[in-house]
């Protein structure tokens, strides 16, 4: 049975008074659409940069409570689940005991200093609040639900998609008559590509170009990791055909950088001068700084490196644009390695980053959608922090290890 979103004030009212209102509200089908729908929420992103740039009006805060939305959401989804799965599971018991000990960091250091952020220590339990509310939620999930999953995920991927490639449009359009004066326009498209993978070629040169005119260097890299393993598992066989493809895609890289604008920012990381703090800041989007940053702080406080910085401890970030001089405290890094050894330490990062390798040959099956974009979230995490603030990374890791086993072989198309 299909439900309808009609959230009016009458419909509020009886779902938090009535038992039918509850059991619809906690209902797992229920709460996965809303949290679909907040997914495809996070294209407005694209929409109020473009706002921001066109007339200088800021609604980029937005963002953010897109991000809480989905986790109330998911935590309105984990009351249903079984707890027990965070001491059964070791991936979830990983984040349990990671949870526990960060109490117990914030609980001494605390008695120790006056310096801690009240802001870092909000997001620092926000990203350990959604990892667990995530895997709680897709916990109620079980292996007969694969088929509707699939289809809701199904008709996500479809959805963001388009939309995506139509907005990717709008803003190159305005970047091209000068209206936007920014070259780079981020997207989640590595969460929607891998379910048309094997629509053929004619689809992926188009998803191709889309990406290059957005400009932006980290959806290229996932698109062309997503896009390589689903063709190396095809044609590894067929060493001329994979050849061929690489050696095509070469001829078209070297020609969009040489003969136009498009891959520009790539062509700043091969012309980077490492004693200019303006190349760098060009050449790597500042993250060399947050790198430098989080050496310097394990250098004053060598024992974190090992168990991580307590919450609401940070760095100082400093950089320099060329206009614009950076010195500001910070608590995570776009480099998601660094990222996790700042706030977690040593060894959790490295269980983390193994166990991750370890999926991705144990289950390596490009064919598999969830598998693809697993492939494309660990990829975008040495780019990017959506591991520590987009829930909807988590949800897909979570189905991905539910559903792992299952091959795409076996299951009826829903094209």
């Amino acid at each position: 049975m299909e439900i309808w979103f009609d959230f009016d004030a009458g419909f509020i009212n009886w779902a938090v008074k009535s038992n039918a209102g509850r059991e619809v509200i906690l209902n797992k089908y229920f709460v996965l659409k809303l949290v679909l729908l907040l997914g495809l929420m996070d294209l407005l992103s694209i929409v109020y940069l473009m706002v921001f740039y066109v007339t200088s009006i800021d609604l980029t805060f937005l963002i953010n409570i897109n991000f809480f939305l989905l986790l109330f959401v998911l935590v309105l989804g984990a009351l249903g689940a079984d707890f027990r799965v965070l001491i059964r599971s070791k991936f979830n018991f990983l984040f349990l005991a990671l949870f526990v000990i960060s109490v117990i960091k914030l609980y001494f250091s605390a008695l120790e200093s006056d310096d801690l952020s009240v802001y870092f220590i909000f997001t620092y339990f926000y990203t350990l609040a959604m990892v667990l509310a995530a895997l709680l939620f897709v916990s109620r999930f079980h292996a007969e639900d694969y088929d509707e999953v699939f289809r809701l995920f199904y008709r996500f991927a479809k959805l963001y998609l388009i939309i995506a490639v139509i907005l990717i449009l709008c803003y190159s359009f305005l970047y091209f008559t000068g209206s936007i004066y920014y070259f780079g326009l981020g997207t989640n498209i590595h969460y929607a590509v891998p379910f048309f993978v094997r629509n053929g070629y004619g689809l992926f040169i188009v998803l191709l170009s889309v990406v290059a005119l957005s400009g932006k260097r980290a959806v290229m890299v996932n698109f062309l990791v997503q896009y390589g393993a689903f063709y190396f598992d095809r044609y590894r066989r067929h060493k001329i055909i994979l050849i061929s493809l690489v050696s095509s895609l070469a001829v078209v890289a070297y020609f969009l950088i040489t003969e136009t604008n498009l891959l520009y920012r790539f062509q700043a990381v091969f012309a980077v001068d490492w004693q200019d703090e303006t190349s760098l800041v060009a050449a790597f989007g500042g993250r060399f700084e947050e790198l430098v940053g989080i050496v310097n702080y394990f250098e004053m406080h060598p024992l974190n490196f090992f168990f991580g910085a307590p919450p609401g401890d940070f760095y100082m970030y400093v950089a320099s644009t060329g206009l614009y001089d950076y010195n500001d405290p910070k608590n995570f890094s776009h480099v998601g390695p660094f990222a996790f050894l700042f706030r977690y330490g040593l060894v959790f990062t490295a269980l983390f980053y193994l166990y991750g390798l370890y999926l991705l040959f144990k289950y390596f099956d490009p064919k598999f959608p969830f598998y693809l974009v697993f492939v494309g979230i660990l990829s975008s995490s040495f780019f990017g922090a959506n591991l520590f603030s987009d829930p909807m990374a988590w949800v897909f890791i979570g189905f991905f290890l539910k559903y792992r086993h299952v091959s795409l072989n076996l299951k009826k198309s829903l094209r």
